[in-house]
């Protein structure tokens, strides 16, 4: 997601145990000790194994530093005890550069028990594991936790409790969502045509649907179908975001509902038709009520899907109708959103297109603004 990489490069520089950034300039570390190189057109900035891509109008180094240092200023805002733990979730952490330099900046500042929550469906990837090691190493803290998508962590059991909740319990969350993923054409969501929607999201094969937290549904004239297919093909190869008109979204809330997400467009509507009566049938299915994890509802949604489809297309044999599993960071960013409403003291930090924002979640509650 927000710090992907194609590849890490070998040959990095020794590893200098005694360089702390709790003793030296956040900027002179950056020009002074990391590296810029570039892999598949793209710049990436390197210290020991962790990355970030240098994309000077989406996430530059001077709009991360501002945001690493007016982050810390809200969290002392929000939670001034240095002492109480501060639960750190970032979302699409990727190569965890900008991650590594805001715990040693919050650890300049005084905070004396910080615990990472990185999530990301890279860390699922043999090439992202040298970035936590290094992260970990680096941090100097055992406390740190990587988990493949929203649900993985919100679930999971250590022993025997629920790590989410008891991180709710225990002190302040900070949700953070650094360069969040962008279509190929870097179009922001204002400047999408009529009746298109942005979506993000990773594609997820059947195979490994534990990974999803949605189901997409794509429509087009049969004619288009080989059309259709290939653009599936891609999604799969190396999509994270989508710009289209003809898709309508499944997903399960942070509240165990289902939403739905349509695209403002003919088509949407043509979904919408297709599909409401399904939506409120499966919504009000005692079957699905009963299950309690998210990726066994999405199983069963699917199902009930696949039949309809199957059922659309005897119908209308002009139609032509396709899914796709995916985790989605609109989705996934919902959820964590929720989460952190429900419990202590919370902050919610965004760096998108050079642009920083903060919202006091307990005083304010949900930004309206994000996400879609």
């Amino acid at each position: 997601m927000h710090n992907s990489i194609h590849s890490i490069p070998n040959g990095s520089t020794p590893w200098d145990f005694s360089l702390k950034l709790s003793n030296i300039d956040l900027l002179n570390h950056l020009n002074i000790e990391s590296k810029v190189y570039s892999s598949h057109c793209i710049n990436f900035r390197q210290w020991r194994e962790m990355i970030w891509e240098e994309i000077p109008f989406q996430a530059s180094t001077d709009a991360r530093i501002g945001f690493i240092k007016e982050l810390a200023y809200q969290i002392s805002q929000v939670s001034p005890d240095k002492n109480k733990p501060i639960i750190l979730i970032s979302l699409g952490s990727g190569g965890l550069l900008t991650e590594y330099y805001i715990d040693r900046y919050l650890v300049r500042e005084g905070y004396q028990d910080l615990r990472w929550r990185l999530i990301d469906p890279c860390y699922k990837e043999q090439e992202f594991l040298p970035c936590l090691g290094s992260f970990q190493l680096e941090t100097g803290t055992d406390k740190v936790k990587a988990f493949f998508n929203e649900q993985d962590y919100l679930n999971v059991l250590t022993d025997g409790y629920e790590m989410a909740k008891e991180d709710r319990r225990l002190g302040m969350a900070v949700l953070l969502s650094i360069h969040g993923p962008k279509a190929e054409d870097s179009l922001m969501p204002e400047q999408l045509p009529p009746g298109q929607m942005q979506f993000r999201f990773k594609y997820v094969g059947v195979e490994k649907m534990e990974e999803a937290n949605s189901v997409f549904i794509f429509i087009s004239d049969k004619a288009y179908k080989q059309l259709m297919d290939e653009n599936i093909d891609k999604l799969a190869e190396a999509g994270e975001s989508v710009n289209c008109d003809n898709c309508l979204r499944f997903s399960i809330n942070y509240f165990g509902e289902i939403d739905i997400t349509l695209c403002p467009s003919m088509l949407g509507e043509k979904l919408r038709h297709y599909f409401v009566t399904l939506l409120n049938d499966v919504s009000s299915n005692s079957l699905l009520q009963g299950l309690t994890r998210h990726p066994d509802k999405l199983r069963h949604l699917h199902y009930w899907i696949k039949e309809k489809i199957a059922q659309l297309k005897k119908e209308d044999e002009g139609v032509y109708l396709t899914t796709c599993f995916a985790s989605d960071y609109d989705v996934s960013l919902t959820n964590l959103l929720n989460h952190c409403c429900d419990g202590q003291a919370s902050l919610f930090a965004e760096l998108n297109w050079n642009n920083a924002r903060f919202f006091d979640l307990k005083r304010s509650g949900l930004p309206d603004s994000l996400p879609r």
